[in-house]
């Protein structure tokens, strides 16, 4: 009896699609390449090295430029599966050099949050996230913005109102032991 994982399939697209003698894309993923108009990629954050030499065998380069990648490095959690955040970070910094011709949306927008809640994540991500610490900052532009406040106003910080939101830190006796949030 014979069976393959997720890992297997993984490879063996991969050994379909790039030939490491040549340090190329087979002829296969050439004639799959020119075959889709667009290729999207969510959760980019958490693509490992075989599927980002997958989807780059997929996909095309330069003026012919066909990925559209959507992630957040601040919300990767699959590094226990090989993720590797800096791909997008590194494709990202690419992408967007001078003359590369690649462009950042912000998504920052949140429609399901308390404004109260937003605003206690964001001071306190913009204290503890730097990139010395995790490899990523918060900085303005990954701020999460109170979506559409016109029509959520029953969610939104009322100027009057008690706080909506109380953050309780647990400080261990213990220096050595986690805190947990």
């Amino acid at each position: 009896l014979a069976s393959v994982d997720y890992n297997d399939l993984e490879q063996f697209a991969l050994r379909l699609l790039w030939d490491p003698s040549k340090e190329s894309r087979t002829p296969l993923a050439s004639e799959l390449a020119c075959r889709y108009d667009l290729v999207f990629v969510d959760e980019y954050q958490d693509v490992n090295a075989a599927q980002n030499r997958i989807i780059e065998c997929l996909s095309r380069d330069g003026a012919s430029a066909n990925r559209f990648l959507v992630g957040d490095v601040k919300q990767s959690i699959y590094r226990f599966r090989q993720a590797n955040p800096s791909i997008f970070q590194e494709l990202s910094a690419k992408w967007l050099a001078p003359g590369a011709g690649g462009e950042t949306l912000y998504l920052s927008e949140n429609f399901r949050s308390h404004e109260g809640i937003l605003q206690v994540a964001n001071t306190l991500f913009e204290g503890l996230m730097r990139p010395e610490l995790g490899g990523v900052g918060f900085d303005h532009s990954a701020r999460i913005q109170f979506g559409a406040p016109e029509v959520r106003q029953e969610l939104a910080v009322q100027a009057d109102a008690e706080p909506r939101c109380h953050f309780m830190l647990q400080v261990p006796e213990d220096p050595e032991q986690e805190v947990s949030v």
